[in-house]
């Protein structure tokens, strides 16, 4: 992707953001590339930084996405990257990432609608309908495979990970929040046990790692207790949202071949949390948390007889094993008059 040369930018950035912005609002159907469109969407993010632009170009892309008529399988990729540029920004107001977040997380709507399309239309699947023939190279090769909306949704949940580091509380409350709501208004993408696998690996598990060590980071730090407990807050959010996609799919991911690993990797995430060394500051309040969810998990686990006592498996066994090291009190209640 070209760049342009900071001085050209900032002498010409009022100039190049009011003509994007026209072409975004006034002539968006006459964007018919994913060059025309990644090109233009790049510019209003870039122009869009500066203070005396940013509110035309942040207002730009929220009429976009708000309006969504325009937003297509070719240019949702570059339209997650331009509102994450806005929101990164440091100074910019709470208000408007918080409405880029929702329109974000609301977007998700698409997603499924094409996916639909898809499935509906089988083998005839065309992206002709929106975008004109210049723009069929090999970047639009993917959005005619049955796992383009699924590889998007991950783009987005990815997206979403990177700004729960926020510095600012609010937005990385906020973030988690916007995420769980698309993972529910996701379920009819294709998540297949592979798909589900992959979205808990690259956004929730990297995630709740990423807000632990954060978290821990401030911990070590003098006077920083304040904003360690902020991140500890955000972490349990996390915590929260895990727990509530890993029951949300609970029997794809149940099939994958890969379940086993799978399970103790979100079994070593709980003890992880339930063991976090905050120093001085003292003990994490996420020893409070990490019970219930625990509890949440394995009764319906149980309930769904996926976690049961089998000759030729070892899972209630090992899980019976990794709850004694988390959370014993938990012990008697989830596994009543069992020894190992």
């Amino acid at each position: 992707m070209w760049k342009l040369d900071k001085e050209i930018l900032d002498t010409c950035c009022e100039f190049i953001i009011k003509s994007v912005s026209k072409i975004l609002t006034e002539y968006p159907a006459n964007l018919q590339t994913i060059l025309g469109w990644k090109s233009s969407l790049h510019l209003l993010s870039v122009t869009g930084r500066h203070p005396e632009t940013y509110e035309l170009g942040v207002n730009t892309f929220i009429t976009l996405m708000s309006d969504a008529t325009y937003v297509s399988r070719i240019n949702y990729a570059y339209c997650v990257d331009c509102a994450f540029g806005f929101v990164a920004l440091k100074n910019s107001p709470l208000e408007k990432n918080l409405k880029i977040l929702d329109i974000l997380s609301d977007s998700v709507n698409l997603l499924t609608q094409w996916c639909k399309d898809y499935s509906d239309s089988g083998s005839n699947f065309s992206i002709a309908s929106s975008t004109s023939n210049s723009s069929m190279d090999d970047s639009s090769k993917g959005f005619t495979t049955p796992n383009f909306a699924m590889n998007l949704f991950i783009k987005l949940g990815e997206a979403f990970r990177k700004t729960s580091l926020a510095r600012r509380e609010e937005i990385r409350n906020h973030t988690i929040l916007s995420l769980q709501k698309s993972f529910s208004l996701a379920e009819e993408l294709d998540f297949s046990p592979l798909n589900c696998i992959n979205c808990f690996n690259l956004v929730i598990f990297a995630m709740v790692d990423d807000l632990h060590e954060k978290m821990v980071e401030y911990s070590r730090r003098d006077n920083a207790e304040k904003e360690m407990r902020s991140m500890e807050g955000t972490l349990k959010l996390a915590m929260e949202l895990l727990t509530s996609v890993y029951l949300q799919f609970l029997k794809p991911i149940t099939m994958s071949p890969g379940f086993r690993t799978f399970w103790l990797g979100v079994l070593r995430r709980m003890d992880t949390c339930m063991k976090a060394d905050l120093g001085d500051y003292g003990e994490t309040k996420l020893q409070e948390v990490v019970p219930d969810l625990l509890r949440k998990i394995i009764t319906k686990m149980k309930e769904e007889e996926i976690l049961v006592p089998k000759e030729d498996d070892d899972l209630w066994d090992i899980t019976y094993i990794q709850i004694q090291w988390i959370a014993p009190s938990l012990k008697e209640e989830l596994f009543p008059d069992l020894e190992i």
